[in-house]
């Protein structure tokens, strides 16, 4: 095994323990212990659809007049963590080690979960609005679906955007990425 080897394992396993301990945050934290992404999220929402949501301790954020909440379940946190595993994954092994470029990762990907969220909740706001009891699904589902189909769509493009991104310019004195 040689040294390049020993630093993936490594990076591997701290990458491993922070997910973990990233998941089991997730699982014991409030709305309000989310407020680091969920606060950006919710502006985001209210200044590009217009609704406005106010923070309840136990419900999240509530808009009372549409009856909609975004609340830890809406944080992104799982899409947040895949992000940082598919920058990691990629491409930490053909970096040379530093620890900036983890920081780089966690970054980029906190930055796009807020925005893909965003986008995700302003379309749900949409589809609701257009096609209240006009579709054949419930509600729940059609919402499940929805978000099925923004997370994968965006994860695709996540993937494509750095892969341009890092073959341009941080890869560039490294192997590109195919």
């Amino acid at each position: 095994m040689n040294l390049a080897d020993k630093k993936n394992i490594f990076l591997y396993f701290i990458l491993l323990a922070g997910l973990i301990l990233a998941k089991l945050y997730h699982r014991e934290a409030s709305n309000l212990d989310l407020g680091w992404i969920l606060y950006p999220t919710v502006w985001l929402v209210t200044f590009f659809s217009g609704v406005v949501f106010e923070l309840s301790a136990e419900g999240g954020f509530v808009d009372t007049s549409q009856m909609l909440i975004i609340d830890k379940s809406c944080s992104g946190m799982n899409f947040m963590l895949i992000c940082i595993c598919v920058l990691s994954f990629t491409y930490l092994p053909r970096l040379p080690w530093k620890p900036a470029y983890f920081c780089i990762f966690l970054g980029l990907s906190y930055g796009f979960t807020v925005l893909v969220n965003a986008c995700r909740i302003i379309q749900a706001i949409w589809l609701r609005e257009k096609f209240e009891n006009q579709l054949p699904f419930k509600p729940e589902v059609i919402h499940e679906m929805q978000g099925i189909l923004v997370y994968v769509f965006f994860l695709i493009l996540f993937f494509l955007i750095s892969r341009y991104i890092f073959n341009h310019s941080i890869l560039r004195s490294h192997e590109k990425i195919v």
